[in-house]
């Protein structure tokens, strides 16, 4: 008698013989059986009694091990179920055509008994750890978002809850100081929730492919000297504010194909990023290579730096180094969105830093060489 607990395995094979005697050893050795003589009925089976594993004949009648696999893994919901090869073509074109398949293991016949009984128990084990490590990122991921949301929406929302209710209270005597007070915070507040939505709706539409669909007619020629001008004057005010010298150094006539938008929005996030952890005072620098076919923009900062340990994890999402002794605001999507606009563009995004002497993020794109012009000298331009 078998328990919930029990791991089951379906035997497909269209030997009654092997049928009989491979459930014999699977039962004794403390496993649930399921069998099948083809992979028809092995389906017929599966709709009402899904296996742990699959142990799998590869010719049969009616449907043969390749379509039985490549049906079980066209259905989602058993797709992750560890698939076992077992035929007595034992050449090596087929078993690499096994594996190629998708197929976990492949085990030739003759089946030595213990053969087949560590192919199992491997298998199984090895799901059962991926299992664990989805459950504990999961978990994780949901602590993140507990600790991080409930922080990120809790005070921008509480803010203007508060300022409500004050001008509320306050309507006969109410002081114009206090009036434009509350409508700063209650703006800033509102701003910042409007930011995270965005980023948040941002990182889903990247990262479901669907900007890619969207916007692949929305591409143009974007000049690079232009776009980071652009920037390096939108960010001025925040680079005065913590007394950073931002030092522009791109070689003109390089040029992107890409959505302009993105292109600004994965700039604007590392120019940001270079100021908000740069040393006050300090500097940023941007500069550009070519090779010819791609581009690399450096963004560097002589500010903080990050750990090796932390480099690590820092394009994954909910990511922040040091988010409590920094006390930054913000859910750690920056630098993932980044790396999400990166690659959305065919590029990538390369950290180096050394903690305490400084950052540097630098993007590598394609460029687009359909209208070559000739390149002048570097110009520079300091804030």
């Amino acid at each position: 008698m078998t328990n919930s607990n029990t791991p089951r395995v379906l035997f497909v094979d269209d030997d009654p013989s092997i049928r009989e005697s491979v459930q014999d050893l699977l039962n004794l050795s403390g496993y649930a059986t399921s069998v099948a003589e083809n992979g028809v009925d092995a389906l017929h089976i599966m709709e009402h009694l899904v296996p742990d594993i699959i142990v799998s004949d590869i010719m049969m009648p009616e449907m043969d091990g390749y379509s039985f696999h490549e049906a079980v893994r066209d259905n989602s919901a058993w797709s992750a179920i560890p698939f076992i090869f077992m035929s007595a073509r034992g050449e090596k074109k087929d078993i690499h055509r096994g594996y190629l398949s998708g197929a976990d293991f492949y085990i030739t016949k003759p089946i030595e008994p213990e053969d087949l009984l560590v192919a199992i128990q491997s298998r199984l084990k090895r799901t059962a750890e991926i299992q664990d490590s989805i459950r504990e990122d999961v978990e994780r991921t949901k602590k993140q978002l507990l600790n991080i949301f409930g922080h990120e929406l809790r005070t921008p929302l509480s803010q203007i809850f508060g300022y409500v209710q004050i001008l509320g209270a306050s309507q006969e005597n109410r002081d114009q100081g206090l009036v434009d007070e509350a409508l700063d915070v209650m703006e800033h507040a509102t701003k910042r929730l409007i930011r995270l939505t965005e980023d948040l709706l941002l990182a889903v539409y990247l990262e479901s492919g669907a900007a890619r669909a969207a916007l692949s007619d929305s591409r143009e020629r974007v000049e690079l000297l232009f776009l980071m001008n652009e920037l390096v004057s939108q960010i001025s005010n925040a680079a005065e504010e913590h007394q950073i010298t931002v030092t522009c150094s791109v070689t003109p006539d390089l040029h992107v194909l890409g959505y302009r938008p993105y292109l600004t929005d994965l700039f604007t996030r590392l120019l940001e990023n270079g100021i908000t952890f740069g040393r006050m005072g300090g500097n940023l620098w941007i500069e550009t290579i070519s090779d010819g076919e791609t581009v690399q923009v450096s963004i560097r900062d002589d500010g903080i730096g990050i750990s090796p340990e932390q480099q690590e994890h820092l394009f994954q999402l909910f990511v922040q180094p040091d988010r409590e002794k920094m006390e930054q605001q913000g859910v750690g999507i920056g630098l993932a969105l980044a790396m999400g606009l990166a690659q959305f563009h065919n590029g990538t995004i390369r950290l180096e830093s050394t903690p305490s002497k400084g950052s540097a993020f630098t993007v590598t794109l394609p460029l687009d060489i359909s209208h070559t012009e000739g390149k002048a000298a570097e110009p520079s331009s300091d804030l």
